[in-house]
Parts: C-alpha cells; structure tokens; sequence
C-alpha cells in the first residue's frame, strides 16, 4: 500500500502539493470514483488510478535496505574524489541507485543503513519523526551525577534550543584504558596514552551535527570511540563482523517504516 500523493509524485504526475490540488477539483479517481482525499492508501497494479480521464502506468521501485556495520575510516557519501566511502564495502551496489540513511563520522562504527527508499529514509531522519538512536561511546574520564542528569534532561549544545531528553548508562569505567593512536588522535594534544576512561551507553532521537560528541564535550569530557547499535526497531546484532552487511527482509523494512510509536 502507499499513499497516492506519494504514487502520483513518483508517477510525475505533479508535485505532492499539486496533486492534492488536483485532488481537490476532482481531477484524479481510484477505481473509477473520484478520490478527493491525497493521502489515500493504494496498491499499485491492482487499483485504477487515473488523472483527467487518462490511465496512470507506473511501478513503484521495489524498496531495498541494506544493514552495514560500518567500519571506521570510510565517508557515509556516495562518492568521493580523495577518500574511500561505504560502497567501497558494498561493490555490487550502485551509488547512483542506493544512499546512506543518515550519517555516521568517518572514525566512527556501526549500524548503518543503505537504500533505494528516499521515503523511509525521511522516515527514519526526519527530526519530526524523533526515531530512537543507541550508541556505545568511550569518553575521557567518568561522569558525575550532575553531568549524567544533564544529558539525561536536555544538554545546550549551543544551538538554538537545548537537545531533547537522552537516554544515558554507564556501562563501564576504566581506571588505565590504554588508547590506540587511533583514539589518542581523536582526544586533545598532549592526553597521555593511558586514562582515565568510560563506556557509555547513550539514546537520543535527534540527528543534530555530531550530535553525541557535542553532548559529551559540553559536559567536559571528549568521545574517542562511538558506534551506534541501533536505529528505531532495528538493531545490529552479533551476526555481521565489522566491514560485513545484509539485505533487509520485507518484515524489516516494514518494521522499520513504523515510527508512529515514536511520532510526538
């Protein structure tokens, strides 16, 4: 099923705007009734739809979604000129066809998803939508209560309204966690190769700018690992090694797309 302002876009028919105008002067009908409502559910192939008279052929792409657990050291783009991207990970994969749900850093790891579905992207992004997002972050040093109840209450990040309410676990403290240069690099000039650390576990349903560092920086402390676990009702699992990636299954990307239980 799909809505058939969304049908008739794809269709090029009109704009979504223009075809609820359309639908408004009674110039579109489903099964041979006028349909005056555009968020009215069809099925393609099985439905007559037509605008001013004339038959509208055409077939939605089928949705396609893979699940990747990024490595670090690849760009959530398309392509690039200078540095590898994810289809460096997905070779049969058309870039021109596919794109990246959202984004994760390039030193960052984890679940990501690539699709052929600009609709369940917006989804799954839109901050409207407010989708859940779990991450396991190290930080530099370890959280006070008054530092944990901030980011549990909405941290100032310095934009124009505070972050949403996250939620925040500490899984794990490190007095003498040995830093890899990989992660020294990611910490200020001059951290010492062994400190003081915290494993943190961290919700948010936003998708603000590196979002989860600048949460952790506002409250002094520096993310050196992130790598997110979860988007929605879709987790990473232990199945997929790192660099490894699946295509989703019908009842997934349907799971996925209902984000009404967490719409506000």
């Amino acid at each position: 099923m799909v809505r058939l302002d969304k049908y008739l876009s794809d269709a090029d028919v009109g704009t979504r705007s223009e075809v609820r105008e359309y639908c408004k002067k009674g110039l579109i009908t489903v099964d041979g009734v006028v349909c005056r409502k555009s968020d009215q559910k069809i099925e393609p192939g099985r439905m007559s739809v037509c605008f001013r008279g004339k038959t509208v052929s055409y077939e939605p792409e089928t949705t396609i979604c893979y699940l990747l657990n990024k490595p670090a050291g690849y760009l959530c783009a398309t392509t690039d000129d200078t540095q590898q991207t994810v289809f460096s990970l997905l070779p049969d994969i058309d870039p021109q066809r596919f794109f990246p749900v959202g984004r994760l850093d390039k030193d960052s790891e984890g679940l990501l998803l690539i699709t052929n579905d600009g609709a369940l992207s917006h989804k799954l992004t839109s901050p409207r939508s407010h989708v859940p997002k779990t991450y396991e972050v190290w930080i530099s040093g370890g959280l006070t209560e008054t530092e944990l109840a901030a980011l549990q209450n909405g941290t100032d990040i310095g934009d124009d309204t505070p972050c949403l309410p996250a939620k925040v676990s500490v899984l794990h403290t490190e007095p003498s966690y040995r830093l890899t240069e990989a992660e020294r690099e990611r910490l200020p000039k001059g951290t010492p190769d062994v400190i003081f650390a915290s494993q943190v576990r961290i919700t948010i349903c936003e998708g603000r700018y590196h979002q989860v560092k600048r949460m952790f920086h506002a409250n002094r402390h520096e993310v050196f690992y992130l790598k997110r676990i979860s988007i929605g009702a879709l987790s990473l699992g232990n199945d997929l090694k790192t660099g490894e990636f699946r295509r989703l299954t019908a009842e997934e990307i349907a799971k996925a797309s209902d984000v009404t239980a967490t719409e506000e």
